[in-house]
Protein backbone atom coordinates (compact mmCIF):
# COMPACT_ATOMS: atom_id res chain seq x y z
CA UNK A 1 0.00 0.00 0.00
CA UNK A 2 2.91 2.58 0.73
CA UNK A 3 4.48 1.72 -2.47
CA UNK A 4 1.13 2.39 -4.59
CA UNK A 5 1.02 5.67 -2.14
CA UNK A 6 4.45 6.99 -2.97
CA UNK A 7 4.18 5.32 -7.13
CA UNK A 8 0.94 7.95 -6.89
CA UNK A 9 2.81 10.61 -5.92
CA UNK A 10 5.76 10.61 -7.56
CA UNK A 11 3.65 10.34 -11.25
CA UNK A 12 1.62 13.74 -9.62
CA UNK A 13 4.79 15.50 -8.98
CA UNK A 14 6.23 14.06 -12.32
CA UNK A 15 3.72 16.22 -14.23
CA UNK A 16 3.46 19.14 -11.79
CA UNK A 17 6.12 21.31 -13.64
CA UNK A 18 4.03 21.26 -16.65
CA UNK A 19 0.80 21.94 -14.97
CA UNK A 20 2.48 25.21 -13.10
CA UNK A 21 4.41 26.01 -16.17
CA UNK A 22 0.61 26.63 -17.96
CA UNK A 23 -0.52 28.48 -14.48
CA UNK A 24 2.86 30.34 -14.67
CA UNK A 25 2.12 31.67 -18.48
CA UNK A 26 -1.56 32.23 -17.60
CA UNK A 27 -0.77 34.34 -14.54
CA UNK A 28 1.82 36.53 -16.55
CA UNK A 29 -0.96 37.47 -18.72
CA UNK A 30 -3.56 37.52 -16.19
CA UNK A 31 -1.14 39.88 -14.56
CA UNK A 32 -0.03 42.11 -17.61
CA UNK A 33 -3.99 42.67 -18.56
CA UNK A 34 -4.94 43.94 -15.56
CA UNK A 35 -2.23 45.83 -15.27
CA UNK A 36 -2.65 47.67 -18.48
CA UNK A 37 -6.13 48.30 -18.53
CA UNK A 38 -7.51 51.65 -18.07
CA UNK A 39 -8.25 52.33 -14.39
CA UNK A 40 -12.38 52.02 -14.61
CA UNK A 41 -11.82 48.53 -16.37
CA UNK A 42 -8.89 47.21 -13.89
CA UNK A 43 -10.15 44.02 -11.20
CA UNK A 44 -9.90 44.85 -7.67
CA UNK A 45 -10.85 43.00 -4.60
CA UNK A 46 -12.08 45.78 -3.04
CA UNK A 47 -10.64 44.45 0.06
CA UNK A 48 -7.73 44.84 0.76
CA UNK A 49 -5.55 48.15 -0.47
CA UNK A 50 -3.35 48.16 -3.62
CA UNK A 51 -0.23 47.71 -2.60
CA UNK A 52 -1.42 44.41 -1.29
CA UNK A 53 -3.21 43.62 -4.00
CA UNK A 54 -0.05 43.76 -5.99
CA UNK A 55 1.98 41.75 -3.01
CA UNK A 56 -0.92 39.07 -3.27
CA UNK A 57 -0.76 39.02 -7.14
CA UNK A 58 2.79 38.32 -7.09
CA UNK A 59 3.06 36.13 -4.49
CA UNK A 60 0.88 33.76 -6.57
CA UNK A 61 3.23 34.40 -9.81
CA UNK A 62 6.12 33.94 -7.59
CA UNK A 63 5.14 30.53 -6.53
CA UNK A 64 3.62 28.84 -9.85
CA UNK A 65 6.91 30.19 -11.47
CA UNK A 66 8.93 28.73 -8.89
CA UNK A 67 7.15 25.09 -8.70
CA UNK A 68 8.26 25.86 -12.88
CA UNK A 69 11.69 25.81 -12.15
CA UNK A 70 13.46 22.99 -10.94
CA UNK A 71 16.92 24.08 -10.85
CA UNK A 72 17.90 25.74 -7.69
CA UNK A 73 20.26 28.33 -8.93
CA UNK A 74 17.24 29.59 -11.69
CA UNK A 75 15.38 30.70 -8.18
CA UNK A 76 17.09 33.96 -8.03
CA UNK A 77 17.01 34.90 -11.86
CA UNK A 78 13.31 34.22 -11.67
CA UNK A 79 13.45 36.67 -8.74
CA UNK A 80 14.67 38.96 -11.02
CA UNK A 81 12.55 38.16 -14.02
CA UNK A 82 9.09 38.65 -12.04
CA UNK A 83 10.81 42.05 -10.36
CA UNK A 84 11.31 43.33 -14.23
CA UNK A 85 8.20 42.12 -15.15
CA UNK A 86 6.71 44.24 -12.33
CA UNK A 87 8.97 47.32 -12.96
CA UNK A 88 7.78 47.03 -17.71
CA UNK A 89 4.56 46.82 -16.26
CA UNK A 90 4.57 49.98 -13.85
CA UNK A 91 6.38 51.63 -16.38
CA UNK A 92 3.57 50.93 -18.81
CA UNK A 93 1.13 52.23 -16.66
CA UNK A 94 2.12 55.68 -17.39
CA UNK A 95 0.76 55.41 -21.11
CA UNK A 96 -2.68 53.93 -19.97
CA UNK A 97 -5.39 57.01 -19.30
CA UNK A 98 -6.68 57.09 -15.44
CA UNK A 99 -3.42 54.58 -14.24
CA UNK A 100 -0.69 55.65 -12.35
CA UNK A 101 3.07 54.51 -11.94
CA UNK A 102 4.53 53.99 -8.07
CA UNK A 103 7.22 52.76 -6.53
CA UNK A 104 5.53 51.41 -3.88
CA UNK A 105 3.30 49.36 -6.19
CA UNK A 106 6.41 48.11 -7.86
CA UNK A 107 8.28 47.30 -4.58
CA UNK A 108 4.76 45.52 -3.27
CA UNK A 109 4.99 43.28 -6.83
CA UNK A 110 8.76 42.77 -6.29
CA UNK A 111 8.33 41.87 -2.80
CA UNK A 112 5.06 39.67 -3.17
CA UNK A 113 7.47 37.44 -6.21
CA UNK A 114 10.67 36.85 -4.31
CA UNK A 115 8.84 36.24 -0.94
CA UNK A 116 6.85 33.15 -2.55
CA UNK A 117 10.40 32.17 -4.07
CA UNK A 118 12.03 32.12 -0.99
CA UNK A 119 9.58 30.14 0.51
CA UNK A 120 9.20 27.66 -1.14
CA UNK A 121 13.30 27.25 -1.46
CA UNK A 122 13.11 26.82 1.81
CA UNK A 123 10.50 24.11 1.65
CA UNK A 124 12.28 22.68 -0.81
CA UNK A 125 15.60 22.71 1.32
CA UNK A 126 13.97 20.87 4.26
CA UNK A 127 11.95 18.15 1.87
CA UNK A 128 15.26 17.49 0.22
Amino acid sequence: MTKTIAAAAESTFRFLPNISRGMAAAAYVAIGMASLVPKELRPSTGVIPGAAEHFCAYFVLGLVTSLAVRERTSLWKLAALNAVYAGILEIGQLFVPGRVSTAVDFAASALGSCAAIALLALLRRKIA
